[in-house]
């Protein structure tokens, strides 16, 4: 058997590849492993890959359905979970993976369970965790991801094969990030500066990142005018930035009209009326992002690329009409699993990942605050270094000036920084992120402008 082709996501970590290409080519694949190394070298992209190793039928071949529904996240065999507070895992996210990990595997070989930052497993839920993750069913995998392995509770790192993962190479990470998302190399550099990782700094570059990067331009330019600001504007701006970020992100390509071509398919007799009628109401359902039978979904799907085939339908309104479909299939097979009682609670386990990712949002717009301040006070220094903020370079130049005209421009700067932590602090305890931007913009605003606060 050749090496998996999914592999080479995890490239940049040769020996994390070659251990992972072993075990998989002699069928030898453990069931728990924790990946750890510090944001940004590679393991939530090995996860996947293994995840994708784990589903597909050839053994991780990168280009079946089963891994590119693996790949995003579709796919009803992979989970992928991320601590839903943010104090760390709930207990009832834990009870959810136990409750379906011995449950058959829907369409791929096995089932893959990812749990991100496994550091964050406290020990309410990571008892809850130890028996399946010690005694996980035979068609299982277990991929935890964690900054270390001193992080994760002992218990837990017990239990699995630790896997480490060598510091990533900024200039690589920049370059790949540049030819992934055709990003320029300000752009690049921003996006590493605001988000955790490269994952997540391909997330902010993309089209549904949009919102985010929105967020994020708007506390710069807020953070910027603080100067000349009013407290009552600092507010409004932050509760500008707030705002972006709760709106609900839509779609910019609106799906295209897969029930005409289940009319077309009916005119021909492709299609009987009574199930062209069924297949109707299910494209209703997937537009409406309902879940769906996965059969129907299958069968709409098929219509698809048959209509792009054809040259009916282009590749981008092809794309977005599948990822429709597989994610409503995906729905609709976990519904079929599901207890009425176990689909609510899938439904808040969902609302609270939503939460915790508009959290995680807001974490950014605060990372923004704290990149453009490390540039003022590298600025404000004469250090001749590269700026995170390269392409706001002109803006900033003015800004230090005038606070090196001000005053102690380092010791104001570094005490806006201390403002940022706290920010951090108040959003991972609970507050609620308007609130916690409000607090933090005026009181930025009152350590580096303090004349001009009062």
């Amino acid at each position: 058997m050749s090496e998996p082709a999914v592999l080479d996501a995890v490239a940049g970590q040769p020996r994390v590849r070659d251990f992972f290409s072993r075990a998989l080519q002699a069928g030898r694949l453990g069931q728990a492993y924790l990946l750890v190394g510090p944001a940004g070298a590679g393991q939530e992209e090995a996860a996947r890959a293994v995840a994708q190793a784990v589903v597909c039928r050839h053994g991780g071949c990168g280009a079946c359905d089963d891994c590119r529904r693996a790949a995003d996240g579709s796919h009803p065999d992979v989970r992928w979970d991320r601590p839903g507070s943010p104090a760390g895992y709930l207990v009832d996210q834990v009870r959810d993976v136990i409750a379906e990990a011995p449950l058959a595997p829907v369409g791929g070989r096995g089932k893959a369970f990812v749990l991100e930052r496994a550091d964050r497993l406290g020990p309410s839920a990571a008892n809850a965790l130890l028996k399946t993750l010690e005694e996980p069913p035979s068609h299982v995998t277990f991929l935890l991801t964690a900054p270390s392995v001193d992080a994760v509770l002992p218990t837990i790192a017990s239990r699995c094969q630790v896997v480490p993962f060598a510091p990533p190479d900024r200039a690589r990470v920049l370059q790949a990030l540049m030819a992934e998302t055709g990003a320029t190399k300000g752009q690049a550099a921003w996006a590493l500066a605001v988000t955790e990782d490269a994952a997540s700094a391909r997330s902010f570059l993309s089209e549904e990142g949009a919102a985010r990067r929105a967020a994020c331009d708007a506390m710069a330019d807020a953070l910027l005018s603080l100067g000349r600001a009013s407290s009552w504007e600092a507010v409004q701006s932050a509760q500008g930035v707030a705002s972006l970020l709760a709106a609900k992100e839509t779609s910019s390509r609106p799906l295209p009209d897969v029930g005409a071509l289940v009319d077309d398919a009916r005119v021909a007799k492709k299609v009987k009326p009574g199930r062209a009628s069924a297949l109707k109401r299910v494209w209703a359902n997937v537009v409406e992002g309902e879940p769906a039978d996965p059969a129907s979904c299958d069968e709409l799907a098929q219509m698809v690329r048959e209509a792009r085939e054809a040259g009916r339908f282009s590749e981008e309104d092809a794309d977005s009409a599948l990822e429709a479909l597989a994610s409503s299939s995906r729905a609709g097979a976990e519904a079929d699993y599901l207890s009425a009682g176990a689909a609510k609670e899938r439904e808040k386990a969902a609302t609270r990942q939503q939460k915790a990712q508009e959290r995680s949002s807001i974490m950014e717009a605060v990372a923004c605050a704290e990149a453009l301040l490390r540039d003022l006070l590298a600025l404000a220094a004469g250090s001749p270094g590269p700026l995170v903020s390269g392409d706001r370079a002109d803006a900033l130049r003015p800004v230090a000036a005038q606070l090196a005209r001000s005053g102690d421009a380092p010791g104001a700067l570094l005490e806006a920084l201390d403002v940022c932590a706290r920010a951090r602090a108040q959003i991972r305890s609970n507050v609620t992120p308007r609130v916690a931007l409000e607090a933090l913009l005026l009181s930025v605003k009152e350590a580096l402008w303090r004349s001009s606060s009062r």
